[in-house]
């Protein structure tokens, strides 16, 4: 039994023996797993030094080349920067000459204008004489033709009084037919009353009155028919001659009207027409009469206008402005030729003008780039250390993990 008990404990003393190896072994594999990181880390580190490294080079050779050129840059760059003077002075007096030129035309264009605004004038006041003395010359024809036209309007008005009579006989014309067929009415009421009673005193069979109920013969309805029936004949009569006399007057008051329509028609016509021409022949005259107290001003306004052109007396301002401008144009004495060539010149010079900029650049910077390569280089070779001794280091691990299978089977 205690060989036993002995035998156990030497079991269990190897197997917690093996599980601390394990546990040790599993440790170091998660130390190689992170050791793998910071490799990869370092190798991308490193690469991104190694890129600065060659950019600080490439930097570093282009500034030498352009410290080797300082002689041809500088050469090209103070013929760039003089002539660069040359042209701006001469674009200077280009925009002034511009402007000049801007002012010239503007004062030319409004010296022409004053001038063709007084041939305008003269033109018009010519054009305006012309008009005026053949209006006055129409003054005489004028009121002629006026005084005609106020016989013609007297005429109309005789025959004004004439349709006035028309007027009143048609108005008591239109009385008499009124009055006759209001008679037509009654006369045709009367008659139709009257054969009313005669209807009755036809259904009559006693001796009565059958408008009064006395007591009545034979003889006295008979007598009583006999005269109303008179009565209604008479009264025929006169509706028949009261309608031919409403027909005979009717008619005329149709005439009568029709005449006094057409007559009114031609008198409202032919006074608006005298009217409009007295009218218009009254501004005429009016028109004419100006045009004669007019002409002597014209005249003189359109001597005034002749002496202005002989003179050239227009615009004065303008003149003297237009002269001061061509002495200024003839000092400025720019050259559009010259500026052209000065231009293209500039144009080729301006190859020294980014190289210059570099060769300053370069000069600055130069000591900068020399240290900043230093960094780079001593920053790359102290991470191509580090990685060699995290290689080994991860080799050695790696060594130790290759027991892990044993020692699981072990266990």
């Amino acid at each position: 039994l205690s060989r036993v008990e002995k035998v156990t404990k030497e079991q269990e003393s190897r197997l917690n023996g093996l599980r601390q190896e394990k546990e040790s072994l599993e440790n170091k594999k998660a130390q190689l797993i992170q050791l793998e990181e910071h490799i990869r880390d370092t190798e991308r580190a490193l690469e991104r030094w190694d890129d600065q490294v060659k950019q600080h080079h490439t930097q570093l050779k282009e500034y030498e080349e352009l410290i080797a050129q300082r002689s041809t840059i500088e050469e090209g760059y103070t013929q760039f920067v003089k002539t660069k003077e040359l042209c701006d002075e001469l674009e200077r007096r280009f925009r002034q000459s511009v402007n000049l030129e801007k002012q010239k035309s503007q004062l030319d264009s409004k010296i022409r204008e004053a001038g063709q605004s007084l041939i305008t004038d003269h033109a018009l006041a010519q054009s305006r004489i012309r008009e005026l003395e053949a209006s006055s010359r129409k003054l005489p024809q004028l009121k002629n033709e006026l005084s005609s036209l106020q016989v013609q309007l007297r005429h109309l008005a005789e025959l004004d009084e004439t349709l006035l009579g028309r007027r009143q006989a048609s108005q008591e014309l239109l009385t008499q037919v009124h009055h006759l067929e209001s008679n037509k009415t009654q006369l045709e009421q009367e008659i139709k009353e009257i054969q009313e009673k005669l209807n009755l005193l036809s259904t009559q069979t006693e001796a009565k009155c059958p408008l009064c109920e006395r007591e009545l013969e034979v003889e006295g309805l008979k007598l009583i028919e006999t005269k109303y029936a008179d009565d209604r004949h008479s009264k025929s009569n006169s509706l028949k001659l009261n309608q031919v006399e409403l027909d005979k007057k009717k008619t005329e008051l149709e005439s009568l009207e029709k005449e006094v329509s057409q007559l009114d028609a031609g008198l409202k016509q032919d006074r608006a027409s005298a009217q409009s021409k007295a009218s218009i022949l009254s501004q005429s005259i009016s028109e004419a009469e100006e045009a004669g107290n007019r002409l002597n001003e014209e005249r003189k306004r359109l001597a005034e206008i002749e002496e202005h052109l002989s003179r050239k007396d227009f615009a004065t301002i303008e003149q003297r402005a237009l002269e001061e401008l061509e002495g200024e144009l003839v000092e400025l004495a720019y050259d559009p030729q010259q500026h052209e060539e000065i231009r293209q010149r500039l144009i080729n010079l301006q190859q020294y003008e980014e190289p210059k900029r570099r060769l300053e650049e370069a000069g600055r910077l130069i000591n900068q780039e020399k240290e900043a390569v230093s960094r780079a280089e001593e920053a790359a070779q102290e991470l191509r250390h580090s990685l060699e001794a995290d290689n080994q280091k991860r080799q050695s691990l790696g060594e130790e993990l290759n027991q892990l299978p044993r020692l699981v089977d072990d266990l």
